[in-house]
């Protein structure tokens, strides 16, 4: 997959689209947390074609999200999510909550999500300050990071600091 410009090396949204961000891969990680594990599982949930299939459960194991664990003797494996796959979790769950809300019908929602302990439904994700103050857009700066000197981050962080002088911007922006 082509990368980014010169952001991708320094920018870990970039790199993570990179990885996880075309929809088939994000169906795949969303059905590995629902439980399917086989090939044809996957194949039969999403429609995809066996050859794309194929590549994005490679690229998956190749960047650590899902490990292939083989069945036996034979070909056949199951995959099965990894700790960095399980760690996708909160954005999954951020990405089907906002489809609940913005794109997809009441009607429409065919999954829920609960506590399996409680029965509970899932709250709705919400960012938080480290001392536990919900916080919107604009609560939120943007601050240079341990690789704000890399050659790599200079595009990005000058396109940000104009942005940030505009009248008008945001306290995003600040």
């Amino acid at each position: 997959m082509p990368k980014l410009k010169q952001q991708a090396e320094a920018c870990s949204v970039a790199l993570a689209l990179q990885l996880i961000g075309d929809r088939w891969t994000l169906l795949i990680v969303r059905d590995a947390m629902y439980g399917v594990r086989r090939f044809q599982d996957f194949q039969a949930s999403i429609g995809l074609a066996k050859n794309v299939l194929a590549d994005r459960l490679g690229k998956l194991v190749g960047g650590g999200v899902m490990e292939a664990v083989p069945l036996g003797a034979g070909h056949w494996h199951e995959y099965r999510l990894t700790a960095m796959g399980r760690d996708l979790l909160a954005a999954m769950v951020a990405l089907m909550q906002w489809g609940d809300r913005w794109v997809n019908p009441p009607a429409h929602v065919a999954v829920r999500l609960a506590d399996r302990q409680t029965g509970e439904p899932v709250a709705l994700m919400e960012l938080r300050s480290r001392s536990g103050r919900p916080l919107a857009l604009d609560d939120v700066a943007v601050r240079p990071g341990p690789g704000a000197a890399l050659p790599e981050a200079q595009r990005q962080l000058a396109a940000y600091t104009r942005a940030f002088r505009r009248p008008g911007a945001t306290a995003t922006s600040r």
